[in-house]
């Protein structure tokens, strides 16, 4: 976490998060994973949004 807000690489969603309750965020968790589309049937990895 950087100035109260979370980053994470191009391309990836946030999946899953977790608040601790604390002002200090220090136990704060958030999951990124790629976003994915289905095409012809096969997942593909969406690199650039």
């Amino acid at each position: 976490m950087y100035g109260g807000a979370y980053y994470s690489a191009y391309g990836n969603v946030m999946a899953g998060l977790q608040i601790d309750s604390k002002v200090d965020a220090s136990n704060d968790f958030i999951a990124f994973r790629p976003l994915q589309k289905l095409v012809g049937g096969t997942w593909i990895t969406v690199s650039q949004l």
